[in-house]
C-alpha cells in the first residue's frame, strides 16, 4: 500500500500535464506514491506523451468526456494509497509539498483532509482554505457583490482572509485543485457528488467531511502553483459553474431559509451567469478584432 494515491484528470492539456507529472516525480521524495491519470477523451497527444515519458502512471482512458467528480471517483475507486490527493493537471508541485501534507496527516489522526498553499504563477496566493459558507456569504459570492464590497466581513471570513498565516490553520474547506483526503474518510462519507460536473464538488465534499466529525487543515508551507483557469474555459464551463452553484445552494441552504432569501440567491446566480456570458462575448469579439489587425 503506497502512502499516497495522486489522482489527476486531464482534458487536452498535454504541456501542463507534462509539467505537473514532472513536478510530482521530481519533488516528492520522502513518501511512496502512485499516480492515477484519468485521460478524459483528450485528442492532443496527452495519452501518448504519458505512456512514453511516464510509463509508471496508472491510466484510465475515457472515450467520452466526463465531469470532474465522476473522473476523480473513477480514480479513487482503484486507488491503493493510505491517502488520496485530487491534483489538477494545471498545477506544479513545489519541493516536498505532498510529503509535508502526508507527514502532517500521519501526525494528526483526527485530520480528515488537508491542503497546501495554492500560488498564482507570479507567486501571489490564491484562496486555498476557506470557512463554511454562510447565508450572507452565499449571497455576496453568488451575486458578485463581494467584488464591489471586498472588505465586507461575510466574504472575508468565508475566504479565510487573514493578515498573516501560522504554520497550520484549521479551516472548513480546501480548494479541490490540491485536496488530500484520508482513505478512511472516503470510506465513511463517500466519494464526490457526481451531480457537480465541475465546481462546488470540493466544497460539498469538505462540508460532508466536517459534518462527519473530521477536521480539515490548511498547511501554508506546502506550496503548489496553480495555473488557474487553464483547465476550465469557454461558455460551456461558465454555464456548468453556475449550474453547480445552484445545485450546491439547493442542497445545503434552500430548506433552511424562506422563499425570499432563496429567490434572491437564485436571481443573483442567474444575473451573474448573464454578466459572465456577456463579458466573455465582448472579450471574444475584441480578441478576434485584434487577430484581424495582425
Amino acid at each position: 500500500m503506497p502512502d499516497l494515491s495522486i489522482c489527476i484528470v486531464n482534458t487536452n492539456n498535454r504541456d501542463l500535464l507534462r509539467d505537473c507529472l514532472k513536478s510530482v516525480y521530481e519533488n516528492t521524495q520522502r513518501i511512496s506514491f502512485e499516480v492515477i491519470l484519468v485521460e478524459n477523451a483528450s485528442t492532443d497527444g496527452s495519452l501518448e506523451m504519458t505512456k512514453a515519458e511516464y510509463p509508471d502512471v496508472r491510466l484510465i482512458v475515457n472515450k467520452t468526456k466526463l465531469g470532474f467528480s465522476e473522473n476523480n471517483n473513477l480514480a479513487m475507486k482503484i486507488a491503493a494509497g493510505r491517502y488520496y490527493v485530487l491534483l489538477n493537471e494545471d498545477t506544479y508541485v513545489k519541493p516536498n509539498a505532498l510529503d509535508m501534507m502526508v507527514e502532517f496527516m500521519d501526525k494528526t489522526p483526527d485530520a480528515g483532509a488537508c491542503g497546501g498553499t495554492l500560488l498564482n504563477p507570479d507567486g501571489t496566493i490564491q484562496h486555498t482554505g476557506k470557512m463554511r459558507p454562510t447565508m450572507m456569504a452565499a449571497i455576496f459570492v453568488s451575486t458578485g457583490l463581494y467584488r464591489l464590497f471586498p472588505k465586507n466581513p461575510y466574504t472575508r471570513e468565508y475566504f479565510f482572509e487573514r493578515e498573516g498565516y501560522g504554520d497550520v490553520e484549521e479551516v472548513d474547506q480546501i480548494n479541490g485543485a490540491c485536496l488530500m483526503v484520508r482513505r478512511e474518510v472516503v470510506d465513511q462519507v463517500g466519494l464526490l457528488d457526481e451531480r457537480f460536473f465541475m465546481a462546488a464538488q470540493d466544497v460539498d465534499w469538505c462540508l460532508r467531511i466536517k459534518d462527519a466529525g473530521w477536521r480539515i487543515f490548511y498547511i501554508p508551507k506546502a506550496e503548489v502553483v496553480h495555473y488557474r483557469g487553464k483547465s476550465t474555459k469557454g461558455y460551456r464551463m461558465v454555464w456548468i459553474y453556475h449550474k453547480s452553484l445552484f445545485i450546491f445552494y439547493n442542497k445545503h441552504f434552500a430548506d433552511k431559509h424562506i422563499f425570499l432569501y432563496n429567490w434572491l440567491v437564485y436571481v443573483g446566480i442567474a444575473l451573474r451567469l448573464v454578466i459572465y456570458m456577456l463579458r466573455g462575448s465582448v472579450l471574444r469579439r475584441e480578441s478576434i478584432k485584434a487577430e484581424k489587425k495582425k
